[in-house]
């Protein structure tokens, strides 16, 4: 399943990536740095990317309508995998669709 890393200052969206290891807590505690509580992460659960296809972010205009609103900038932020696929044709053509996901050898 593919990955993509919403940034919240830019409004913008980002892939593809896809997970190279399991999810687990303070990977990186640097990581959005909690000031309350140094050496934190404000976000614990975490799980290591690789880049799948690098691709130019999204404005919100173009990835907004495939997703599912709750209110305002408001988003559910776990897919469907009808949403994943309708993100993916936004970030990539049919042809590069096909090449970029190739199954991967183990």
């Amino acid at each position: 399943m593919p990955l993509f890393l919403y940034n919240y200052s830019t409004g913008q969206l980002h892939g593809i990536f896809q997970a190279a290891s399991y999810g687990e807590d303070n990977i990186d505690p640097t990581a959005w740095a909690n000031k309350n509580c140094p050496g934190e992460s404000r976000f614990p659960s975490q799980v290591q990317v690789s880049t799948r296809k690098a691709c130019d972010p999204l404005p919100p205009n173009v990835f907004r309508p495939v997703l599912h609103h709750y209110s305002g900038r408001k988003f559910r932020l776990r897919l469907t995998k009808h949403e994943a696929y309708s993100l993916l044709t936004l970030f990539v053509d049919d042809m590069t669709f096909k090449e970029a996901f190739k199954a991967t050898p183990a």
